[in-house]
């Protein structure tokens, strides 16, 4: 390893080079003889600084390590002895939690002994105001007619739209099981992404003096402007009053915590005896009915809209809810588990095998038999 590729490198990883040595650092890596695979590892591992590699520049990182791995590949290198193929198939970056990664999978991996578990794809359940139910998923295109109002299906997307300004209204749910996801678009223009294991319930048409939908689980929300009739969500005891804005909430039951993340604009948030006015960029987090405000970085909240676990210093168990309701697998623990942190961003076309991989890597111990998936000290 040369001395050149660990000041490149540790400039890289602190966002300090310049154009020129940014050019010189993707050199080094695609050097036919560069040992940047153990270099990457290594420096990774000994590496103490805080800050993480900027989106544009782990970009570029990743893709020429991408690029390499294609070159070695003609050469018929087994695939666990190609010395690339960790760095590629996942990228870690360090956080200030000490030991925060990004699991970005885009190389084909061997098939694991389990059964592949499905990643989170476009997939739920419409069940109408007759308890008829229509599967959704992100090919169908169809039309639905209520009555007066079209719904159509087209794109892993479904939208309400009424024929006449006097259509009946009729309640209907929308709900996404472990392992789906869905988007929304209500009669009025407001857009609704579900996240795995969540439903809304909401009407055909907003005809009374505000819009008011029924949130189980995960949404994240970007309301149509109509200061004459506000919107509301209900989770619950508690409730989100909006105007016109963007904002996700996290509501489910086997969560310590109910978290409310306001993106952009103005909502206030109440559960009966107290009520806060959140400003973009802040968290109301209800826990035994009391509120507390917090800072929240809305990128992180909001990333599984986009396809992408976000992990703000999370504790092994939260981070594993999440897996449950993405791969649509149960956890179970046995003995104490380690109190680890992790920080960072999830991919979700990472297979699970790799992620339980990365945790045996790091101290916790997790194996996957069928749709089980077992962490033991």
């Amino acid at each position: 390893m040369s001395e050149r590729f660990n000041i490149l490198w540790q400039g890289y990883l602190d966002n300090q080079l310049t154009t020129t040595e940014l050019e010189a650092f993707i050199r080094e890596l695609q050097a036919t003889e560069s040992p940047v695979p153990e270099a990457l590892l290594q420096l990774l591992e000994n590496y103490s600084g805080e800050s993480l590699l900027s989106a544009e520049r782990e970009e570029i990182l990743f893709n020429n390590i991408i690029t390499r791995e294609k070159q070695l590949r003609k050469k018929s290198v087994p695939l666990y002895k190609r010395p690339l193929i960790r760095a590629a198939a996942v990228i870690l970056l360090l956080a200030a939690v000490g030991g925060g990664w990004l699991l970005r999978q885009q190389l084909a991996l061997p098939s694991p002994v389990n059964k592949p578990v499905a990643m989170v794809t476009d997939k739920a359940v419409l069940t109408l105001a007759d308890g008829s139910q229509v599967p959704l998923d992100s090919a169908g295109e169809q039309t639905i007619w209520q009555q007066q109002t079209a719904i159509r299906q087209q794109s892993g997307q479904l939208q309400y739209q009424a024929t006449t300004h006097n259509a009946p209204v009729a309640f209907n749910v929308l709900s996404t099981p472990r392992g789906g996801q869905y988007k929304l678009v209500l009669p009025d223009g407001s857009k609704v992404w579900l996240n795995a294991s969540s439903s809304l319930r909401f009407p055909t048409a907003f005809t009374g003096k505000e819009r008011e939908v029924i949130l189980k689980g995960e949404g994240y929300f970007e309301i149509a402007a109509q200061p004459q009739q506000p919107f509301t969500v209900k989770t619950g005891e508690t409730t989100i009053s909006v105007l016109g804005t963007a904002f996700n909430i996290k509501a489910y039951e086997n969560e310590p915590a109910q978290q409310t993340t306001l993106l952009s604009g103005s909502i206030k948030v109440s559960n009966g005896h107290e009520q806060v006015i959140l400003q973009p960029g802040k968290m109301a987090a209800i826990t035994n009915n009391n509120i507390s405000i917090r800072n929240a970085d809305t990128t992180e909240v909001a990333a599984w809209r986009n396809g992408q676990l976000s992990f703000g210093g999370a504790d092994i168990k939260s981070i594993l809810r999440d897996v449950e309701r993405w791969y649509n697998v149960d956890v179970i623990y046995t003995g104490t588990i380690p109190d680890r942190r992790f920080g960072g961003l999830m991919d979700k076309q990472v297979p699970l095998p790799v992620i339980l991989e990365f945790l045996n890597e790091n101290g916790i111990h997790a194996t996957l038999k069928g749709r089980t998936v077992t962490v033991t000290p």
